[in-house]
């Protein structure tokens, strides 16, 4: 959980209920919050990503939209900058939620 970056660290104290004030938590205040909530509950260990995951589920319609375009808008600005890396991964992250959005059109 050391080498994951603070965005990716709310996303999982998020989805951790009794958690409060992410927003203006510190790196190593995350990490300590979320420790402490997975010695409480360590029934199993979790994946590295699992509330990253959880917290795309829970998204709505709208959510995906947005986060869609802003995706869009990095893909433009990588593209500009000739990094063919970003854009890579911008196209996977808009495939990905495409289909996320997909799948809460449909239930």
């Amino acid at each position: 959980m050391d080498k994951m970056t603070v965005k990716e660290l709310r996303h999982i104290a998020k989805g951790i209920p009794g958690i409060t004030g992410i927003s203006t938590m510190k790196k190593a205040e995350l990490l300590a919050k979320i420790n402490e909530a997975q010695d409480t509950t360590a029934a199993k260990p979790k994946k590295k990503h699992e509330g990253v995951k959880k917290s795309l589920k829970m998204m709505t319609l709208k959510d995906i939209k947005k986060e869609i375009l802003q995706l869009r808008h990095k893909k433009i600005a990588a593209q500009k900058d000739g990094d063919k890396n970003n854009i890579d991964i911008m196209r996977r992250k808009i495939s990905r939620l495409k289909k996320l959005s997909r799948k809460v059109v449909n239930t």
